[in-house]
C-alpha cells in the first residue's frame, strides 16, 4: 500500500508541473515573442518481480511478473517555432526564420536573448526593449555597409522620426522613418544608422526562459553564434512594422490540460483507496 501512495505522489507532482506548464503558456497567449515550453512523460521505479522462465525453439517461456511504473517528467525545452507575423508600430521588428535579437541589461556586461521585437526608443535615443534593456547591432558606415565586426548598443542622435526601413527586411534603423516611406529605396533619403543584430544557438531549446521575453544562455545551449545581418547567411529576415506573436497554440494546450487532469484523478483515486485500506487495517489492529 505505502507503494501505491509513493507511486501516487510521484505522479502527482509531475502532473502538477505539467499543468503549471501549460497554464504559463496559455497565460502568454497574446504576449509578443513567447515561446511556447514542451514537456514529456517517463516511467520510473518498475518493479519485477521475477523475469520468467526461457522458451525453447518450439514454445515459448512464462512472462515476466512486474508491477508497473510510476511516472516523472523526462524533459522540458523551449519550442522556437516560428509564431504568426502581426502588424506594428514604425519601431516594431518581427523575426521571420532562426535567430535571436541581442540585449543586455547593463550595457553589455552580460546579454540576454529575445524574438520580442516591440522596441521603444528613450529620451537618450537608445532602442530599448520591452523591459527597457538596450538592443545591439552595427553601426552604419556609409556606402551601404555597416560595422558587422563591432557590436554596439544602438544609439540615434535624431530619435524623433525614426523607424525601420521597410525594404528589404534587413533590420535597418534609418533617423527620417517618413522619408524611407515614400522612398525606401533611397539610402541618401532615407539616412541609415543602425542595423539590428541577429544571433542563434546550436540548440536554442535548451535556453532558460528569463524576464521580459528573454533566454539566458546556458552550457547545453552551446556557444553562441557570431551576430550578424538578418536575412544573411541563414538568419531570420527582419520583417519591419512587424510583431511576431506568441505561438502558443490554444486549442492543443487546452487538449494536453483535460487528459492531465483525467490522470491526476486517477492517480488521486488510487492514492485513497490505499489510505483507505491502510486505515483500516491500523483500526483492526487497534481493535
Amino acid at each position: 500500500m505505502l507503494d501505491i501512495m509513493k507511486n501516487g505522489e510521484n505522479a502527482m507532482r509531475a502532473f502538477e508541473t505539467s499543468l503549471r506548464i501549460g497554464t504559463a503558456n496559455m497565460g502568454n497567449m497574446s504576449t509578443v515573442g513567447y515561446k511556447s515550453l514542451k514537456y514529456s512523460f517517463k516511467t520510473i521505479f518498475n518493479k519485477v518481480l521475477d523475469t520468467g522462465s526461457a522458451g525453447t525453439t518450439d514454445r515459448g517461456g512464462t512472462n515476466p511478473h512486474q508491477e508497473g511504473s510510476s511516472v516523472a517528467l523526462a524533459n522540458i525545452s523551449v519550442d522556437f517555432s516560428q509564431g504568426e507575423i502581426g502588424s506594428g508600430g514604425q519601431l516594431d521588428l518581427a523575426l521571420k526564420g532562426n535567430g535571436m535579437f541581442v540585449v543586455s541589461p547593463d550595457n553589455g556586461k552580460t546579454f540576454l536573448y529575445s524574438r520580442a521585437g516591440n522596441f521603444k526608443l528613450n529620451s537618450s535615443g537608445n532602442l530599448l526593449d520591452n523591459s527597457g534593456r538596450k538592443v545591439y547591432g552595427f553601426k552604419y558606415l556609409g556606402n551601404g555597409q555597416f560595422d558587422t565586426a563591432n557590436l554596439q548598443e544602438i544609439t540615434m542622435l535624431n530619435p524623433t522620426n525614426a523607424g525601420w526601413q521597410y525594404q528589404g527586411n534587413r533590420g535597418i534603423l534609418v533617423e527620417d522613418y517618413a522619408a524611407s516611406q515614400q522612398d525606401p529605396a533611397n539610402v541618401d533619403k532615407a539616412r541609415p544608422a543602425y542595423q539590428v543584430a541577429v544571433t542563434d544557438f546550436p540548440n536554442r531549446g535548451a535556453l532558460i526562459q528569463y524576464d521580459g521575453t528573454t533566454y539566458k544562455a546556458t552550457p547545453a545551449a552551446g556557444i553562441p553564434f557570431n551576430p550578424g545581418a538578418p536575412n544573411d547567411a541563414g538568419r531570420a529576415e527582419a520583417v519591419s512594422q512587424s510583431v511576431e506573436k506568441s505561438n502558443v497554440f490554444f486549442i492543443g494546450e487546452t487538449v494536453d490540460a483535460m487528459e492531465v487532469q483525467r490522470a491526476m484523478s486517477a492517480s488521486l483515486t488510487a492514492v485513497k483507496i490505499a489510505s483507505q485500506q491502510i486505515q483500516n487495517i491500523i483500526q483492526q489492529l487497534g481493535a
